[in-house]
Parts: C-alpha cells; sequence; structure tokens
C-alpha cells in the first residue's frame, strides 16, 4: 500500500511538472498567424520548427508568408535570394486552400511566382497576362517557366488553354497546326474554338459547321446558319432558325421534338412540355425519355415519386 501510494505521489510529481513546464512555454510562445508562432529562441510553422528563421526580427508580410532581417518565407519555403527589404506580393488576389493570396511577387531585382523564381524577369517591364502567363515584351512565362513562342509582342491569352501570338494558336503552348491564328477565338464554352474556315469540339473538326454562322447552345448542342450538331454530328432533318435546347433530355425544332439528338417519331412539338426526371408529353403521349408511355394518358399523367 505503501509503495502504491510512493508511486502515485511521483507519478503527480511528474505531471505536475510537465504541466508547469508545457505552460511556461506556452506563456512564451507568442502566436503570429494561424501559420507561424515563435518563441525567444525558434519560429514555428504549424508548430514544426521553421530552419534559418531569425525570431528577434521574424515579422509576417501575410498570414502565410513572412520574413526576418535576411530570408523570405512562404510557408515553409524559403526564398532564395529574396531581398526582405523590398519584399512584396502583387497582382490578383485567388483563393488558395481558404487563404487569400497573390501568387505574384517581387523584390528590387527579381519577380516570383508562388515562391519560384522567374528567371530573366525584372519587376520594371514585368506585366501579368492572366492564367498563370505572364511577359516583358521580350519573353512569356507561364508561371515560372520559360515558353518557347514565335512572337512575344503579340502573344495573348484566349482562355481554356488556348494562347496565340501572331503566327501560331497555342494549346497546351504547343503551336496548333493548320490554324488562322489571326481568326482563332474561343467560344464561351472553351470546349469549342474555330477560326475562319473550322470549327473544333476538344479540337476534333466538327464536318460541314459553317464557321462565320455557328453559335454554341446548351447540353452539346450547337448550330450554323443550315444545320444543328449534337457533340460532332449533324441532328438528321433539324430546323436550324427554330431549334431550340428545353433540357439535357429534349429539344425541338418547328417541325420535330428530340431526344438527345435523334427525333422522336410522333411527337408534337407544339404542345410538347417537359415534366422533369426525363419525362415528357403532348397533346397525345406521354413519353420516358425516347420511349411512348404507351398507356399513359397526358391529361392525368403525374410523374413517379
Amino acid at each position: 500500500m505503501k509503495t502504491l501510494f510512493k508511486t502515485t505521489i511521483v507519478q503527480l510529481s511528474i505531471l505536475f511538472l510537465l504541466t508547469s513546464l508545457n505552460m511556461a512555454y506556452a506563456a512564451k510562445l507568442e502566436q503570429l498567424s494561424e501559420h507561424f508562432s515563435k518563441d525567444s529562441n525558434h519560429v514555428y510553422m504549424h508548430k514544426q520548427i521553421l530552419p534559418n528563421a531569425d525570431p528577434a526580427t521574424f515579422e509576417l508580410i501575410t498570414p502565410f508568408s513572412a520574413k526576418d532581417k535576411t530570408h523570405v518565407f512562404i510557408g515553409n519555403q524559403l526564398i532564395e535570394g529574396a531581398d526582405p527589404r523590398t519584399f512584396q506580393f502583387f497582382g490578383p488576389e485567388i483563393d488558395m486552400w481558404g487563404i487569400p493570396m497573390q501568387l505574384y511577387a517581387k523584390d528590387k531585382i527579381h519577380v516570383y511566382y508562388m515562391g519560384h523564381l522567374i528567371e530573366g524577369a525584372t519587376p520594371d517591364n514585368f506585366r501579368i497576362l492572366g492564367n498563370a502567363y505572364s511577359t516583358n515584351n521580350i519573353h512569356i512565362w507561364e508561371e515560372s517557366t520559360l515558353l518557347n513562342v514565335s512572337h512575344p509582342q503579340t502573344f495573348e491569352v484566349l482562355g481554356g488553354f488556348y494562347t496565340r501570338d501572331k503566327n501560331y494558336a497555342y494549346f497546351h503552348n504547343e503551336p496548333l497546326q493548320d490554324v488562322d491564328s489571326a481568326t482563332f477565338e474561343v467560344f464561351s464554352d472553351i470546349r469549342y474554338t474555330k477560326d475562319k474556315n473550322t470549327v473544333w469540339l476538344y479540337r476534333q473538326p466538327i464536318e460541314s459547321a459553317d464557321a462565320g454562322s455557328f453559335e454554341v447552345l446548351q447540353h452539346d448542342f450547337a448550330r450554323d446558319a443550315t444545320h444543328v450538331f449534337f457533340i460532332l454530328k449533324v441532328v438528321a432533318g433539324a430546323h436550324s432558325s427554330s431549334f431550340n435546347v428545353i433540357d439535357r433530355y429534349f429539344s425541338k425544332d418547328k417541325y420535330r421534338v428530340y431526344y438527345k439528338g435523334v427525333s422522336i417519331a410522333g411527337a408534337d412539338p407544339d404542345s410538347f412540355v417537359t415534366l422533369g426526371q426525363g419525362y415528357a408529353k403532348d397533346k397525345r403521349q406521354v413519353y420516358n425519355r425516347s420511349k411512348v408511355l404507351t398507356n399513359a394518358d397526358p391529361l392525368t399523367f403525374q410523374v413517379p415519386p
């Protein structure tokens, strides 16, 4: 019994000592942001010691970046060669992991993208183009990588991984062959592109499409002056000017009703209405997708729960 009592006393003494030490440590620890803290000996990033950081001069730039008298840090990454006195972030702000951040930074000599040096770039003539592209009118960079483009002075970002200069259109920075750069454009639905001669979907040419009158509709439909297209195929018999996409299943023109680009025999476009969940009806019949429900009355039919 005495042995057990002594053991318990020792354990309680050790626990008290550890608690006291932890309280003393916590009292000395200064929380700088959600990510950084410091005491008199170290700087911490998420409770891990941040190497090379000087606690006496360490200060935040943003909640996720900081500097001391000789270094700049983004998270736990040391930005080699950065000048802490002139280092600053610039450019558009985006949300990264729930943290508002500017991806570009500069000091008196260099420019950086997400902490990586953009070799050859200097702050005085550097310009952000968007979508991680930038220029100094002599070179083009994507993020911090130098690109090989034919004419940097006319380079522009089109969206959807497409860019161009006066000589070429590019996809993922590779030049596209047999494309007229001057008339090349990307639709708001970035799957579609065109030049004066050709329309493409996912870089596949849409046969018979007239580039001059081509427009993108909804749910994989498009049209030009004389045709309607579902993905890459012409919708047989569709009347272009009256064609209307109803929902992801159904569409119609003044002559026919279609299920995913295939006409539904006997469906009346004037009285055709959708009911939801792939059901529809006209004045004569009820439809489940392209199938006629032969025993269903359009006047009383209700969509099953």
